[in-house]
């Protein structure tokens, strides 16, 4: 019989996300699209609110250059 592999603790989970988190928010101050692209994987889709999808590429759009958040049509449903 095979064991399982022990589970990291809370507190381990916690600081990998809080690190992730601080990463993300780097990535969109700095403009860093290579950082930010090694973090997705290659089937990122992210759903919006609303049901709208958008693409990997997409979602990079905005991180190589913040006024794209203006641009982009994001249908948050926030008049973003």
């Amino acid at each position: 019989m095979q064991t399982a592999a022990p589970r990291p603790a809370h507190d381990d989970l916690v600081a990998e996300l809080r690190a992730l988190n601080a990463r993300f928010i780097q990535n969109y101050v700095t403009n860093d699209v290579e950082s930010h692209d090694a973090m997705m994987h290659p089937d990122f889709i992210c759903i919006g609110p609303k049901g709208t999808r958008q693409n990997r590429a997409f979602a990079l759009c905005p991180i190589a250059d913040v006024r794209n958040l203006l641009h982009c049509d994001w249908d948050w449903g926030s008049g973003l």
